[in-house]
């Protein structure tokens, strides 16, 4: 009797580990912008363009820019990058005096969308402005694999535990002294 206990009590505790672990990665994580009651404060990119917002959504950044002479505006994506050679994407604008709104996709990477901003006189300054969302997703060595990948190995698990515990049983069977009459 003891084996089929430890056998039941073996398949349900992995049953609820699995299912455990299969649940932790389905809520989606809430993307932070700069958005809130209050009104920010303007980010200087130079003397004569200021961001005024911006926000990520559906993977993109939408930046309103506030300039007060017409000017050029480049905007690259700026993400964690795997290593060796990798594209990017990039926009140069140009501004005209007022509010400017513009608009760059940019695909999430470890959780965190980024861009770079710059102007002439920024980079003869030497600087720019970074806008990141910050890492949004717990980072895990699963992230990159599939819920059915998931699901085949915890069944090959049990599977090798429930054939372990078989053979252990069995096996214990042969185990036995002999009873000398």
């Amino acid at each position: 009797m003891r084996p089929t206990v430890f056998l039941v009590t073996v398949l349900v505790v992995s049953t609820l580990a699995i299912g455990g672990v299969a649940a932790q990665g389905e809520a989606p994580m809430p993307t932070p912008t700069n958005d809130s009651d209050e009104e920010a404060p303007a980010i200087h990119l130079d003397s004569d363009v200021r961001i005024l917002e911006w926000e990520y959504t559906d993977d993109r950044f939408t930046i309103t820019l506030e300039a007060d002479h017409p000017t050029h505006v480049t905007i690259t994506e700026s993400t964690q990058a795997v290593e060796g050679a990798t594209s990017f994407a990039i926009i140069r604008e140009r501004v005209l005096p007022g509010k400017n709104e513009l608009t760059i996709p940019v695909e999430p990477v470890a959780g965190e969308a980024a861009v770079a901003l710059t102007t002439s006189e920024s980079v003869q300054e030497g600087r720019g402005v970074k806008l990141s969302t910050g890492i949004t997703e717990q980072a895990s060595p699963f992230e990159r694999t599939s819920p059915a990948a998931g699901w085949f190995g915890g069944a090959a698990t049990v599977a090798f535990v429930f054939v372990a515990v078989a053979w252990r049983a069995r096996r214990k069977e042969y185990d036995a002294p002999e009873v000398a009459e």
